[in-house]
């Protein structure tokens, strides 16, 4: 019963950390106190996510992040007045949650095409989204090679549509934006944003601003050109399983650690058959 409902509670909580100030109730042996599911949940929230940290450091050696993983970083510059800083979160957070890339967001200025690559530079990122306001750009701008692409709020507002219409086709073409940005192309499917369009209308008729390429491969390869690596985690077991877990720094990971690689008890015997020659 203890173990099906604490394993619940692992998947939301890998990348959780646990304050100081959180004491786990332990038996005497110091082992966690068990609870039935009731008196889990009458615990707070706090409580529940240490608890289940402490029950991942036990079963698998904690949660690790891969080195030199996570390197490079896609930057989204807001020079428009009609778009909030919340907005632009609300659209990337899909993007940060899929991709797993190191994703920021800042004020800035109206950039142009003529000096977005050296924005780029002097912003230390390794690609960018800017969205600015200008009369004479089309919708969306894009540059691939360079890394960067525009999102141009202004054409996006022409017809005067209402604050929440004109916030979700922003919130549409940061998508489109950044998947192009990133080696994607265009999706027939029904309800996918990255559906081809040419007009207002058509920008209209999508029902979403779903993050949903079609080809994430081509996405890594083209993010990989640009410098920018996903961050990599997982279980300290099975970054050893894998090759890549650093040495352990604690009694648990020491445990999976020779578990690991520990040679087989019984290994293959492989008998010569003077037949078969040397």
């Amino acid at each position: 019963m203890i173990k099906k409902f604490v394993l619940a509670f692992i998947t939301p909580v890998t990348m959780f950390a646990a304050g100081d100030n959180i004491v786990l109730e332990r038996n005497p042996d110091g082992t966690l106190k068990r609870f039935t599911k009731k008196e889990f949940m009458e615990k707070p929230k706090d409580y529940r996510r240490a608890y289940a940290q402490e029950v991942i450091m036990m079963q698998t050696g904690g949660i690790i992040t891969k080195k030199d993983s996570g390197k490079g970083t896609f930057l989204f510059v807001n020079g428009s007045k009609h778009v909030t800083i919340e907005a632009i979160k609300t659209a990337i957070s899909p993007i940060r949650k899929f991709t797993k890339i190191n994703v920021e967001i800042k004020e800035g200025r109206n950039v142009t095409p003529l000096n977005a690559k050296k924005e780029i530079e002097n912003s230390g990122a390794n690609a960018c989204i800017f969205l600015v306001e200008s009369n004479e750009l089309p919708r969306l701008l894009l540059a691939p090679e360079e890394g960067w692409g525009m999102v141009n709020v202004s054409a996006l507002n022409t017809d005067s549509p209402s604050k929440d219409k004109l916030a979700l086709r922003v919130r549409k073409e940061i998508v489109r934006a950044f998947t192009f940005v990133c080696g994607s192309v265009n999706d027939i499917r029904n309800g996918i944003t990255m559906r081809p369009v040419a007009s207002l209308a058509d920008i209209d008729s999508i029902p979403g601003d779903r993050f949903a390429p079609s080809n994430m491969k081509a996405m890594e390869e083209q993010l990989q050109l640009l410098g920018i690596r996903p961050i990599i985690t997982a279980t300290y077991r099975k970054a050893c399983v894998e090759g890549w877990a650093p040495p352990p720094t604690n009694a648990i990971q020491k445990a999976i650690w020779d578990k690991v690689h520990a040679a087989p008890k019984n290994p293959m015997k492989i008998e010569f058959d003077p037949k078969k020659g040397r």
